[in-house]
């Protein structure tokens, strides 16, 4: 497994992780606190998947002649354009259903704008390290560019 690939399965993990901490505590607080406390604050939880910045210190260089080549850059390519993508895709989406509920003559909220902002971001770098793991997992040899 490459540098490329330990870093991808560490974003997957912690991404995946603070998803799961992040939908626990907002049921949990949901009874306690009431929906719009309990999202935000669940919504909160997500910072762990900032964890995953630090997979660029965790994982070191590969040691060797040769660590990066024609096809990593390929594959690296083909996953930025994917998370661009779909993280479009969640802005477009998310903005477009706060429009449609709260309505286009009534004020948004300002505390769900960071909210969305970061779902878009999380989403980028989630779907970049799950494409980057597709590609290598096909095998990837002999690819024409």
């Amino acid at each position: 497994m490459n540098r490329a690939q330990k870093i991808a399965w560490w974003i997957v993990i912690t991404t995946l992780l603070a998803l799961a901490v992040s939908l626990t505590v907002s049921c949990v607080l949901y009874a306690k606190v009431g929906f719009p406390r309990a999202l935000q604050l669940g919504f909160a939880c997500m910072g762990i998947a900032g964890l995953g910045g630090l997979s660029t210190l965790i994982f070191r260089k590969d040691k060797g002649k040769v660590t990066f080549d024609e096809r990593d850059r390929m594959f690296g390519i083909r996953a930025s354009w994917a998370g661009f993508g779909v993280s479009y895709g969640i802005f477009g989406v998310l903005s477009m259903t706060i429009w449609g509920v709260v309505g286009a003559g009534n004020l948004v909220d300002v505390n769900v704008l960071p909210m969305v902002w970061f779902a878009a971001f999380i989403s980028a770098f989630f779907t970049h390290s799950v494409v980057i793991l597709i590609q290598y997992g096909r095998g990837g040899k002999g690819e024409k560019s």
